[in-house]
């Protein structure tokens, strides 16, 4: 079995290196493993992102409807556009902490956002239509968040983040673990 290099965290846990997750924590375990790139975008993006966007909208609603009542179609695209907006910032800092494993420059969060406009797009026009055809927001939400998944990490791999640093590289030279 090939050895993974940063499986283990600091101080060398054997089990995790090794892979085995009866002796660690299944937390512990996922997040020492050395996943693909796609793996950690969907963790961030997907597992921890669309929740949490959907969390977030439904909490703006919520507030709105405690202050002002009912939204209408024009209220609830308002929020929508600002609860996108704060899942971008959300998860480029996710991103650039895990999936890239880089340091956030405004730059790199300026191309995120051209990635997002293509994802924006698509995104708010399959939200619009499931929530006109349903009238279930989480549905929508994820129905959305998926169309514009592909186009968005596409981007993103090829401009936003086109430097990655190659694993097991120490100074350009190959590590020896």
């Amino acid at each position: 079995m090939a050895k993974i290099e940063g499986a283990a965290f600091a101080g060398g846990d054997a089990a995790a290196a090794r892979g085995d997750r009866a002796s660690v924590g299944i937390g512990r375990f996922l997040f020492s493993l050395q996943q693909p790139l796609l793996a950690r975008y969907i963790l961030v993006s997907g597992v921890v992102g669309v929740p949490a966007s959907i969390l977030q909208l439904t909490f703006m609603l919520f507030l709105y409807r405690a202050f002002f009542g009912e939204y209408t179609r024009w209220e609830l695209n308002l929020m929508w556009v600002l609860n996108f907006e704060l899942s971008l910032l959300r998860n480029f800092g996710l991103h650039c902490l895990y999936t890239w494993r880089m340091r956030p420059t405004w730059r790199r969060l300026y191309h995120g956002h051209i990635a997002a406009v293509g994802a924006f797009v698509v995104d708010i026009i399959v939200f619009n239509v499931v929530v006109q055809l349903s009238g279930i927001l989480p549905l929508a939400q994820l129905s959305g968040a998926s169309s514009g998944f592909a186009l968005n990490f596409t981007y993103n791999r090829f401009k936003t983040f086109s430097h990655l640093p190659q694993i097991g590289m120490k100074g350009g030279k190959p590590s020896e673990s």
